[in-house]
């Protein structure tokens, strides 16, 4: 496995893994993978769930921010699974662990957020149609052409949309007029 983290121009097809999932063990997440143990273990997959937390400190099974990063830079797709039934859009696993990194995000149906839509930034699907999924865009040329185009186009829109520099731009007049003597 590479030790370097992919260059920003990298290829879906040059990262070494093929799936990422970081989150905690719900009932219904566990459900989920031994379901679907037979169609992920056809390929290279880190799956991390940790059963005394993420990252806490002193906790032998947690993984700390950096290694995080670190693995969802080398890895083709981000897969996101929500904890519960309810349809959140967990902003710190697909925008910061996923899109930022430029992986695809792969998920399950999300809240909407402004500037990122599925099927345009990410792809979601229902829980049962996962593994279907994963399979196309990790075993075919269609779906490994698809999923390099929707992670670029991904990447430019959260530089687009969430331009920070230009939000704290924006903000400065009001700051300076709120606290001018």
């Amino acid at each position: 496995m590479r030790h370097a983290a992919p260059a920003a121009d990298d290829r879906f097809s040059d990262r070494p893994l093929d799936l990422l999932f970081v989150g905690a063990p719900t009932e219904r997440r566990r459900r989920f993978f031994a379901q679907s143990g037979l169609v992920l273990s056809r390929f290279t997959c880190c799956l991390h769930l940790p059963e005394g937390g993420l990252q806490r400190a002193g906790v032998p099974t947690a993984l700390n921010p950096a290694a995080a990063i670190g693995l969802a830079q080398r890895s083709k797709i981000l897969l996101h699974v929500h904890e519960s039934d309810v349809p959140t859009f967990p902003w710190q696993h697909i925008v910061h662990l996923g899109i930022w990194q430029r992986a695809l995000v792969v998920t399950e149906p999300c809240a909407p957020v402004p500037g990122l839509r599925a099927g345009e930034h990410y792809l979601a699907c229902r829980l049962s149609e996962l593994p279907d999924l994963l399979t196309w865009l990790l075993s075919t040329g269609p779906g490994a052409a698809q999923a390099e185009a929707i992670r670029r186009r991904a990447f430019a829109a959260l530089v687009r949309e969430y331009d920070l520099t230009a939000w704290l731009r924006s903000l400065l007049p009001a700051v300076l007029n709120a606290v001018a003597p």
